[in-house]
């Protein structure tokens, strides 16, 4: 659904923490932000990935539903239109 609150929501709580850290925990909270924000878009890719795999299992057969009913329609018509006599 492509909604990022619950991203916004973890990176906002980590910002809040940020306030009350020393200086060495301000850079590790940094590092978190910045990991965050890369897992968010690698479950992000992995979803599109998987909805073009899933959208392939439809695709295909009836692509090749589509040219056998094609092939089909194509010896009917040449049968009854009188070529094939």
């Amino acid at each position: 659904m492509e909604s990022r609150r619950a991203v916004n929501a973890l990176i906002a709580e980590l910002e809040d923490l940020r306030r009350f850290a020393t200086e060495a925990d301000r850079e590790k909270i940094g590092k978190l932000v910045t990991l965050v924000r890369q897992k968010d878009g690698l479950d992000y890719h992995r979803a599109l990935q998987l909805s073009l795999r899933l959208w392939l299992f439809v695709h295909i057969p009836l692509t090749y539903g589509l040219m056998i009913f094609t092939i089909l329609h194509i010896v009917l018509v040449f049968g009854y239109s009188g070529g094939a006599r």
